[in-house]
């Protein structure tokens, strides 16, 4: 009779003791398969390699023709080997080992498809993790010895830098996405569920470096990932997003390096160096103006700009003009409203617009107006306590509105005539983000 030796090896795991013990099956479906007399031995050990992965414990589920499961084997750092008897026929084995599998939710032998889902339990933090796929097929009396690669599964993001950032900025954050947030028995990632990846980096004695060094482990990128950057300053925040041009794909280290150009103030060269635990990757990213991308936060600045109101449930806010008012032809003194509204319309259609923003300028409307015209961002009040004058339109009326200051409340004034070239023109505009 044969005996069918089945190696589970990852490339980078840390040599294991040699010895071979016999360990019981961890779970058997009630079957005839493990009645034959084909014998199939199953050893893990590791192999040592400069950057090492315990694999402290390994599962192997065994699918017959049928596509069912009959067997879960486990072997662990200390007992390396199991054996079970199969009938002849064609099997599917599916091997995941890792330091410590406890981490993560695996089938039961009742349960197990090649579909099934490996996923993070909730409360445990990522460890590594390697699988592989074999198909081999037994008859009577057969013995044979396969070998199995294990394949790691996982990326580790090592380090993120920013190097130049202005000296204002007070925090730093950046956004991965998307990640694979589950693997599936058969080794293949789950494409409907995902995740990102957010961390804030610690400024350096140097003042405009910023960087972290979270070593963390993660399932890989699904697709090209897209980098946001969020700079925050006393007055708000900017940020700046861009998508790659290859994956963060599975057995490497990530390392992201940007340089934020100064002189060019719009400009950001950022390049993504990949160390694999197998072979190196180097990915580079170029990024510019057009790749803004909004965070408003109402009443701070958002790129520049004074953000009025955020609707978080629908992802949309609204935009205020930025301080250089827009000008134009102010009609004769006693002039109809209709005359007015017409002389304010080609400005603001002129109006360079936020990058990335289709949406049209627009008066705001005396609610907004009565936001921003209390702000001491914005404006300075009058000895008096009133501030500026703003043009702002409520159901298609134009109107003139102020905040008049007091020390116990701020109250908007408006009215529908008087009209005049000292009302300042500053409209606003809604945007997605």
């Amino acid at each position: 009779m044969k005996t069918i030796r089945l190696f589970s090896i990852l490339c980078t795991m840390m040599v294991f003791a040699s010895c071979e013990k016999i360990v019981l099956q961890d779970d058997v479906l009630n079957t005839d398969e493990e009645d034959g007399t084909a014998i199939l031995t199953i050893s893990t050990r590791g192999v040592g390699d400069e950057e090492t992965m315990n694999v402290n414990e390994a599962k192997i589920y065994i699918f017959n023709e049928a596509g069912k499961c009959i067997e879960i084997l486990t072997t662990d750092d200390e007992n390396t080997t199991t054996t079970t008897h199969l009938r002849a026929g064609t099997y599917t084995l599916y091997a995941i080992g890792g330091p410590d599998l406890s981490r993560f939710t695996l089938p039961s032998i009742s349960n197990a498809t090649a579909n099934s889902l490996i996923t993070l339990v909730e409360t445990k933090v990522m460890d590594d993790l390697a699988m592989k796929t074999e198909v081999l097929t037994l008859e009577d009396g057969d013995e044979e010895e396969l070998e199995i690669i294990l394949e790691r599964k996982i990326i580790s993001i090592d380090k993120i830098e920013l190097k130049s950032i202005p000296i204002d900025v007070t925090k730093v954050e950046v956004t991965l996405s998307s990640f694979y947030k589950a693997v599936k028995l058969n080794g293949t990632y789950d494409a409907t569920s995902f995740t990102d990846y957010t961390v804030e980096l610690t400024k350096e004695d140097d003042g405009t470096t910023w960087s972290v060094q979270p070593q963390e482990l993660m399932f890989p990128s699904k697709g090209v990932p897209t980098i946001t950057m969020i700079l925050t300053t006393p007055s708000g925040t900017d940020s700046y997003s861009f998508t790659a041009s290859e994956t963060m794909s599975a057995n490497h280290h990530i390392t992201i390096s940007g340089t934020h150009n100064a002189a060019q103030g719009s400009t950001l060269t950022v390049s993504v160096k990949a160390e694999a635990w197998g072979d190196n990757e180097t990915f580079n990213f170029n990024y510019n103006e057009s790749n803004t991308v909004y965070r408003p936060v109402a009443g701070t600045f958002c790129n520049g700009y004074y953000v009025v109101s955020v609707d978080e449930t629908n992802r949309t806010a609204v935009l205020l003009a930025k301080e250089k008012l827009v000008e134009y032809e102010a009609p004769e003194a006693g002039s109809s409203s209709t005359i007015w509204r017409a002389a304010l319309t080609t400005p603001m259609a002129t109006l360079e617009r936020p990058i990335n923003i289709t949406n049209n300028w627009r008066l705001p409307t005396s609610a907004e107006v009565a936001i921003f015209s209390k702000d001491t961002q914005l404006v300075t009040f009058s000895s008096t306590g009133y501030s500026k004058i703003y043009f702002c339109e409520d159901d298609g009326i134009l109107k003139g509105a102020q905040t008049h200051h007091t020390d116990i409340e701020d109250n908007l004034n408006w009215s529908t005539t008087g009209f005049s070239a000292s009302i300042r023109l500053r409209p606003v505009i809604d945007i997605e983000y």
